[in-house]
């Protein structure tokens, strides 16, 4: 087996590790996992995509939303919220997007942070269409919201 080359990442909780390596002139790093994500706890299972977004793991997200989904535990904002940042980070609107919509449970809340991730991101006029179906979909738009919107609109 060769050594690995470049900078390598370790991210370890009981039962899981995942293991990272690459380079910053790399746009994504190459992760595996070493163990099994069955007895992870959703707040592991949080730490473990940040972890995915911040290395722009998309291959090595996508399983742990798999195995989330498989697990049931897609539908509420904790683990969508962060499902959706990792998509983010790893430049895939389409995913975060339908992340987002298939989400069981939504309020204002998370169609606020959502579309601030977009605009964070980069995707400005993504957010923008996000607070419009807000609206549509019946959500008042608070002081927050409304905010965010106003820093859109100076960043575009």
């Amino acid at each position: 087996m060769r050594p690995l080359r470049g900078k390598h990442i370790a991210f370890q909780k009981p039962g899981i590790f995942l293991r990272c390596h690459g380079s910053s002139s790399r746009s994504e790093w190459q992760c595996k996992f070493l163990a099994r994500l069955d007895d992870a706890s959703p707040a592991t299972l949080a730490d473990i995509i940040s972890e995915c977004g911040r290395h722009r793991a998309l291959q090595q997200g996508k399983l742990v939303h798999a195995h989330i989904s498989r697990q049931g535990l897609d539908g509420g904002t904790f683990l969508g919220n962060r499902l959706i940042e990792m998509y983010l980070k790893c430049g895939s609107v389409a995913d975060a997007r339908r992340t987002l919509y298939s989400m069981q449970e939504q309020t204002v809340v998370t169609w606020t942070v959502n579309m601030a991730a977009f605009s964070q991101h980069g995707y400005c006029k993504e957010a923008i269409r996000l607070l419009r179906e807000m609206q549509l979909r019946g959500f008042q738009v608070d002081r927050v919201a409304f905010v965010t919107a106003l820093g859109w609109a100076v960043r575009s």
